[in-house]
């Protein structure tokens, strides 16, 4: 927050440490949103303009701001809805915290983008996530895998049932161990989908939604993005071998906040290298992912 020093905060009570912002509640912005001629002036906006500060994890070094603009979160949403076939008749069910991209950037920008009919979870509770399976009826399930492994412990005839009327189950923020990838296909009868992100990027590469979704890997880089496995010079890596990704697109951020990007090395791609490694596979541009993900 200190580093953010934002204009304002809206928050359901008061925010200790930050007695100097002006907290707004949760229920004055609501009602304000519902009177006459609140509606906001866009007209200053376009692409470039900053939407979202969001914070990395901070397990390469110390967390930074990732500066993220309607442009890049524009750019992720419509490769999303295209890739995942989402539209205005899925349900989603989201048991995801919103300040990361995960929840934020997919979750969030796919649901307002498509119109479909969203249920947000304050958290995950394992006890009460069977009920809320079974009366929401989700089509749609963004998750991480700590999630998918809790799900396994349920009985046969309730996995098969939530497996029925759920087309998708998303995964990512982290590996997603092979074991549970199949395990979870034989309780639910579905292949997860997994993803890779970072914050810096969004989504960059994902399985595919029709075809084989391979344990272990992350799939291809989405529409619009290249991607690129290289070693300490720079050149492509060889199959079966692990380097650096490199990644451009229009998803990539600009910058981090306070001008932390001048500590960052710049790729020839003028894209976004990032500390995360990478095997190549024979096939294609497929990869698997290691290291920092979101």
């Amino acid at each position: 927050m200190g580093d953010a020093e934002p204009k304002a905060i809206v928050a359901t009570g008061p925010v200790p440490g930050v007695s100097s912002t002006a907290c707004v509640s949760v229920e004055a912005l609501r009602e304000a949103a519902d009177l006459p001629g609140s509606s906001m002036d866009t007209g200053a906006l376009d692409a470039h303009s900053p939407l979202a500060i969001i914070y990395t994890s901070g397990t390469t070094g110390a967390a930074k701001g990732a500066v993220l603009s309607h442009g890049r979160f524009v750019a992720n949403t419509s490769n999303l809805l295209q890739a995942w076939r989402i539209t205005r008749t899925d349900r989603l069910l989201l048991p995801l915290p919103l300040f990361h991209v995960h929840g934020l950037g997919n979750g969030v920008c796919c649901w307002l983008a498509s119109g479909c009919r969203t249920r947000l979870l304050e958290r995950f509770d394992h006890t009460t996530a069977q009920d809320e399976f079974l009366a929401f009826r989700p089509t749609l399930l963004f998750a991480v895998p700590t999630i998918y492994i809790r799900l396994l412990d349920w009985p046969t005839d309730v996995t098969r049932e939530i497996g029925r009327g759920t087309r998708l189950f998303v995964s990512g923020s982290a590996a997603l161990p092979a074991h549970v990838h199949q395990a979870f296909q034989a309780a639910f009868g579905h292949a997860i989908l997994e993803r890779y992100g970072m914050t810096e990027t969004l989504m960059i590469a994902s399985n595919p939604y029709e075809g084989e979704r391979r344990a272990g890997t992350v799939g291809f880089p989405l529409p619009g993005v290249d991607l690129r496995i290289v070693d300490a010079e720079g050149k492509n890596v060889s199959a079966g071998e692990t380097g650096e990704v490199w990644v451009k697109g229009a998803n990539v951020f600009a910058g981090y906040w306070r001008g932390k990007t001048r500590r960052m090395r710049r790729s020839h791609m003028a894209g976004s290298r990032q500390g995360t490694s990478a095997c190549a596979r024979p096939t294609a541009t497929s990869a698997c992912a290691a290291a920092r993900r979101t």
